[in-house]
């Protein structure tokens, strides 16, 4: 609420609209959420913040494709953000195929693209358990953050080392469980009463 108030009360520019965005989302204000999307300037990165805070990752999808499409050329942001929009709509053999030149390039080691390129191949029923040890959680060479070893072992199914991480985040950043509870590696997690205690959002304020 305080942020809000804070926001609402400066220059409207396209950052400050998606943070009010993203605090509408999270605290599941659906109709003051579409208000303002209504009414602000849709620039490109709105129209894809509103349909991932929104739940509409075909729209996600569709949008990029025909206004930003993904080539050569693109961020790895754009990248990985294009590849996640396709991981919530179970498209796994796409998610393989766009960040498989990336996954075996030596010039790339983040860890969004290695943990998301194999989880959708364990989705489409493949082995992964060596890669994402090699890869992350026993890697020689380089030391992943939290979050990466979060979505690793939740890859893993290693529960006591996913939820020791989870743990770790939350108390940490509290704000984090907004963006992990919609992780596509956390679904199977979601009905498990260790996963809902960790995760339990605060009462709506407003």
């Amino acid at each position: 609420k305080d942020a809000l108030e804070i926001f609402d009360s400066v220059e409207e520019t396209e950052q400050i609209i998606i943070q009010k965005m993203k605090i509408l989302s999270y605290l599941e204000l659906t109709d003051q959420f579409e208000n303002l999307y209504n009414k602000v300037h849709k620039s490109p990165t709105v129209i894809k913040f509103y349909y991932e805070l929104s739940n509409q990752y075909k729209e996600f999808i569709d949008y990029i494709e025909q206004n930003e499409p993904i080539t050569d050329n693109s961020s790895v942001d754009d990248v990985i953000d294009y590849a996640y929009g396709l991981l919530k709509i179970g498209d796994y053999a796409r998610v393989e195929r766009v960040l498989k030149p990336y996954y075996d390039s030596p010039a790339y080691s983040n860890g969004s693209i290695i943990i998301n390129y194999l989880f959708a191949r364990q989705k489409q029923g493949k082995n992964v358990e060596t890669q994402i040890k090699n890869k992350i959680t026993e890697s020689k060479y380089i030391q992943y953050g939290d979050l990466e070893k979060l979505g690793a072992y939740g890859v893993l199914e290693n529960r006591q080392e996913m939820y020791r991480y989870l743990s770790k985040i939350l108390k940490n950043e509290p704000i984090m469980k907004y963006n992990i509870d919609k992780w596509p590696i956390m679904e199977k997690y979601k009905n498990e009463e260790k996963y809902k205690t960790l995760m339990k959002r605060a009462p709506n304020l407003l």
